[in-house]
C-alpha cells in the first residue's frame, strides 16, 4: 500500500492531480464517455507504463472510501490509510463525474458555436462527442421506456 501510495505522489507531483487515467478509458469509461481519442488513449497507455498499477489501486481505494461512505466498517488501518488519501484530496475527484462534465462541457462550447445540440459523428473534431450524443440518446430512450 505504501510504495503504491508514494507512487501516487509522484503522479500527482508531475501531473498536479490524482486524476490517474485508465488505460483502457474508453472500455472503463464507456457508459460516459463512450468513445475517446486515440490521443487520450495513448496519454492513459503511457501513464499506464510510467505508473504501473496506479490507477487499479486508485479505483480500489475509492471503492473502499465508497463502501466506508455508506456505512461499511473498516479497520483502524484502513481509516489511518483513507486519511492519507484525504490529506492530498484524493476524494475530491470523482472519475465517473469529472467524465461527464467533461461531455456536458464540450457539448455547451458546440451550443454556443452552433446554436443547436445536433452533432454529427462524422464531423473532424466533433466525432467523440457525437457518438457520446448518440449513446447518452440511447440511453434515455431506454430508460423512458421501463
Amino acid at each position: 500500500w505504501e510504495d503504491r501510495f508514494v507512487q501516487l505522489l509522484r503522479y500527482r507531483s508531475r501531473y498536479g492531480n490524482c486524476n490517474v487515467p485508465s488505460p483502457n478509458r474508453s472500455i472503463n469509461n464507456a457508459t460516459l464517455t463512450n468513445v475517446t481519442s486515440n490521443a487520450a488513449t495513448k496519454d492513459a497507455q503511457s501513464q499506464e507504463e510510467e505508473y504501473p498499477g496506479l490507477h487499479q489501486w486508485c479505483s480500489e481505494q475509492r471503492t473502499i472510501y465508497r463502501r466506508k461512505s455508506n456505512g461499511a466498517k473498516c479497520t483502524e488501518l484502513a481509516n489511518a490509510k483513507l486519511q492519507l488519501l484525504h490529506r492530498i484530496n484524493f476524494f475530491e475527484w470523482d472519475p465517473t463525474q469529472a467524465a461527464w462534465d467533461e461531455r456536458i462541457q464540450q457539448l455547451q462550447t458546440f451550443h454556443a458555436k452552433y446554436g443547436h445540440s445536433n452533432v454529427n459523428k462524422h464531423e473532424e473534431g466533433n466525432e467523440e462527442l457525437g457518438r457520446w450524443l448518440i449513446y447518452i440518446r440511447t440511453q434515455y430512450r431506454l430508460y423512458q421506456g421501463e
